[in-house]
């Protein structure tokens, strides 16, 4: 109870939080060959599991988000004054 009290979130939230949250940074690093190895990398045991877990915080598959970060990435642009 203390652990929701102070950080906001039950410690299985917490956890899935964290570990979306190293897949995001997994992605878009590639450090990895295949989803496979990435859902080992992100500390899952299965890519069913994996890919729930990241299309409930995100929104899309970890496919369709590396596709979109790729796009969006190489879009930006540096201004300089």
């Amino acid at each position: 109870r203390n652990f929701k009290r102070y950080i906001g979130q039950s410690p299985k939230d917490y956890t899935r939080t964290v570990r979306f949250r190293k897949c995001v940074s997994l992605l878009t690093q590639k450090p990895y060959k295949t989803m496979t190895e990435l859902t080992y990398l992100a500390d899952y045991f299965d890519q069913p599991h994996f890919i729930r877990d990241f299309k409930t915080f995100s929104g899309m598959t970890p496919l369709k988000f590396r596709k979109r970060y790729r796009i969006e990435h190489n879009e930006l642009v540096l201004i300089t004054e």
